[in-house]
């Protein structure tokens, strides 16, 4: 056998991600952000581009207004410097109304926050349950709301306008406290409605769509400030709508060019969200016998009649805005 540059694109040679790319969503800035050493990870398409726009950003005298190239698609995000609480700046691109297609989301798993760690519960950060699981639940209802928090990693990749990837390797976009709760119920909204909208497409059975699907599917939020915690202070990057499908353009969400090569992506991210916990071990550790890739067994089949959608989708509204007014950490980092 000669073996040739060639040769490792078998499937016998096709490996797991390892060291994964974050992007984050930024309190009172409402955008989603990736940081200039996360766009070098991610393999990002026109990074020469992006590192001239940087370039000419930081050389725009304060006080005078940066101009984006002539006919520039804001889909590709605009450079940006954002300045965290330690004083660190970091450069980066900055997207309001970023185009994601979801590969793959973790359970939501119980953090131990500030208050619980003074509290005695757990180091800060430490990943104490699952909660999806009746385990995970009792745990989360055994210790008051205000001493843990709920985290959410979602594998994300970012798309053009015309539905072209901008980056090879997968971004994890990881949320908790009031802005996953609200990324979450935008999310299963927006599904729910592509649902809803190619069943009418396709005649009177309502068509629930799976993992591999909803992947294909491109979903456009859009963010602003929201107040949440007990007293309504806190201030979260929320996504509060997001662009919605009808039966006319439903076609128009689906990233059909692309599908193949997003599902043979989603191959590759079996057990991610305790990959991303492993490699930022420093701020996360797992307990001990917590298994955060576990999701229970799904509670419906393929299809589903339309009476049954309209209940279904008040009850999961219902149970995230409780989620929201209970929590009170405002940090999603």
């Amino acid at each position: 056998m000669t073996v040739t540059l060639d040769t490792f694109k078998s499937p016998e040679f096709r490996g797991n991600f390892s060291k994964l790319p974050i992007c984050q969503l930024l309190n009172g800035k409402n955008i989603l952000f990736i940081k200039s050493d996360n766009i070098k990870l991610s393999g990002w398409i026109k990074r020469a581009e992006v590192e001239n726009l940087l370039a000419q950003l930081q050389a725009t005298p304060k006080g005078k207004k940066f101009t984006l190239p002539e006919g520039y698609d804001i889909a590709c995000g605009t450079p940006f410097v954002h300045t965290y609480r330690n004083g660190n700046a970091e450069s980066g691109l900055a997207f309001e109304c970023p185009r994601i297609h979801v590969l793959a989301s973790s359970p939501r798993m119980i953090e131990v926050n500030d208050k619980g760690a003074e509290a005695g519960i757990g180091r800060k950060g430490d990943i104490i349950a699952n909660f999806e699981t009746w385990h995970g639940q009792s745990v989360r209802e055994s210790h008051p709301k205000e001493f843990t928090t709920l985290r959410t990693l979602h594998m994300i990749y970012l798309v053009d306008t015309n539905g072209s990837f901008l980056h090879k390797v997968p971004l994890v976009l990881t949320v908790h406290g009031g802005a996953a709760a609200f990324f979450g119920q935008q999310l299963e909204n927006f599904y729910k409605l592509v649902e809803i909208a190619y069943s009418d497409s396709q005649g009177d059975s309502f068509y629930t769509l799976n993992e591999q699907a909803r992947a294909v599917t491109i979903f456009q939020p859009t963010f602003d400030t929201e107040l949440v915690g007990t007293d309504a202070r806190a201030e979260v990057c929320a996504v509060v709508g997001f662009n919605e499908p009808s039966a006319e353009n439903v076609k128009e969400f689906f990233n059909l060019p692309n599908a193949e090569k997003i599902w043979g992506t989603q191959q590759s991210l079996s057990g991610f969200a305790s990959r991303y916990l492993k490699q930022f071990e420093k701020f996360h550790q797992i307990a001990p016998g917590v298994e955060v890739d576990e999701f229970p067994e799904e509670q419906f089949g393929e299809t589903m009649p339309k009476n049954q959608v309209d209940s279904l989708y008040h009850q999961v509204k219902q149970e995230n805005l409780t989620a929201l007014q209970q929590d009170e950490d405002p940090d999603n980092f």
